[in-house]
């Protein structure tokens, strides 16, 4: 059996199956970061029945976490029944057991129960969602279906002198891609992580371009399996946003997945109410919910408990992350482009 490709077999006639359960994604990580894959597959008589996508994630100074799948939305169990993704889970339990992990986040998939042996105290995080748009089969009835106000919009930015081209040219969408992390405040993935994601997805990847002339406004990376598309990476130029180049962005890509022939665009997870949300919201994408599952292993302690994310401390972690957002922003662009992909190596998220 070539476990790569018989994985990606039953990934691609999976339908909750998303371009991130590609064993590519995996690869990447292996070939970016030096996390190795320590993935999971059940097997009947030789036939895949399910599979579970794992990265083992060690950190500088010891310790590590089991995640399923970092650097994405979504990556839990992909199965032919409950039982089956069930029995996965808890084997991963017992991995993370005896790897002696910190945790292991499954992300995607409700927690139903867990094997009765282990200790553990699992934090359940529903607060995001998926945005997910369903492709008409023409063109044009995914322009009809558009607001005249969003039509407006797209117009706007071709009136303003924008272009758009699908490229190879990742050196400069890196480059905007840096500079909008910068001014959101957060560390930017290292310009080999996108190399290697790339390299392992082949021609299921691909990057748009918007263009002012001959200036990279804006950019966008779409993975995706036979059915579903997904744009994990979006980016423009804060000082070109007045010109709209994100809708023309968003137009093509939606056009040329439709032309292609894909059901589903996943716009990726946003937090209802925010701006991301109304963003997508717009284009006709609806939401599904996110259920991130963190089981912790509490060496030591017999009790086992579900301890959901309260509301105080949501709000202590979101008051460190803007303080640390907003810290971000004052460091020089040559200080973060070198160090943020060394801290974010070590961010699941």
């Amino acid at each position: 059996m070539d476990d790569a490709l018989d994985w990606d077999r039953y990934v691609l006639t999976h339908e909750q199956a998303t371009p991130y359960h590609l064993y590519a994604w995996q690869m990447a990580v292996e070939r970016a970061y030096a996390f190795k894959p320590s993935s999971l597959m059940a097997l009947d008589q030789e036939k895949i029945v399910g599979i579970l996508p794992l990265i083992s994630m060690t950190y500088p100074l010891g310790g590590g976490t089991l995640v399923a799948l970092p650097y994405c939305d979504v990556g839990g169990p992909l199965a032919d029944d409950a039982t089956t993704a069930q029995l996965l889970i808890d084997h991963a339990i017992n991995l993370g057991v005896r790897l002696q992990a910190r945790s292991l986040d499954i992300r995607g998939f409700s927690l139903q129960t867990v094997q009765q042996d282990s200790e553990y105290s699992i934090e359940k995080k529903q607060d995001k969602v998926r945005m997910l748009l369903h492709l008409p089969g023409t063109v044009e009835e995914l322009w009809q279906g558009f607001r005249s106000k969003l039509r407006s919009q797209i117009n706007k930015a071709r009136k303003n002198g924008l272009t758009f081209c699908f490229s190879e040219n990742l050196a400069a969408f890196y480059a905007v891609f840096a500079s909008n992390m910068h001014e959101l405040g957060s560390p930017v993935h290292s310009y080999q992580w996108l190399q290697a994601v790339f390299a392992c997805y082949g021609n299921r990847a691909r990057l748009g371009l918007v263009f002012q002339r001959d200036i990279v406004v804006g950019g966008g990376i779409v993975l995706n399996t036979n059915k579903h598309i997904s744009i994990p990476w979006a980016s423009t130029l804060r000082g070109y946003n007045h010109l709209s180049p994100n809708m023309l962005l968003y137009w093509n890509l939606l056009e040329d997945a439709v032309n292609r022939g894909f059901s589903t665009f996943d716009f990726g997870r946003s937090t209802p109410g925010e701006g991301t949300y109304r963003f997508k919201s717009q284009w006709g994408a609806q939401p599904v919910e996110l259920h991130w599952n963190v089981v912790k292993f509490n060496k030591g302690q017999s009790d086992k408990k579900v301890s959901p994310k309260t509301e105080n401390n949501a709000n202590t972690g979101l008051t460190k992350r803007m303080i640390a957002a907003n810290l971000w922003r004052l460091l020089p662009a040559w200080f973060v482009n070198r160090t943020g992909p060394i801290l974010r190596k070590y961010v699941s998220l």
